[in-house]
């Protein structure tokens, strides 16, 4: 007798997408590689340029941000999103190397901040509306 493992997401005829606002292309390759296994659409931003712009138009179903940033820190820029009338109900996860940077998490008003290398389990119960408190 076998067991197959089938995705909640594999089910869905509804792909998600996520938007990741990174430079660092190692990580959009492994996060890009995960959720396409589980049939999750990534979009990838290398800075924060247009990324308000990207945001209105694609309304992602989470934005993963990473800290550092080549023009403003993951911080400021998920704290601005989540200023914003139109954008303030997206999930935001902040990525960092950083272990003490969860105490900030109410300062960013992010839902979540993982650290690096990225718990894939975390990020499938954000999507699934499981956790979204940081």
């Amino acid at each position: 007798m076998f067991m197959i493992f089938v995705s909640p997401y594999q089910l869905s005829t509804v792909m998600k997408n996520v938007l990741l606002i990174s430079p660092d292309t190692g990580l959009a390759d492994s996060v890009r590689a995960n959720l396409l296994s589980l049939n999750i659409a990534l979009n990838v931003l290398p800075s924060s340029d247009n990324v308000f712009t990207h945001l209105r138009n694609n309304r992602p179903d989470l934005v993963m941000i990473d800290f550092i940033l080549q023009d403003i820190n993951g911080g400021g820029l998920c704290h601005q999103i989540k200023c914003d009338p139109e954008l303030h109900d997206l999930p935001v996860v902040l990525l960092s190397e950083f272990p003490g940077l969860k105490r900030f998490s109410t300062k960013f008003g992010c839902n979540l901040i993982l650290n690096k290398p990225l718990d894939m389990n975390a990020v499938m119960k954000i999507l699934d509306g499981r956790q979204v408190a940081a």
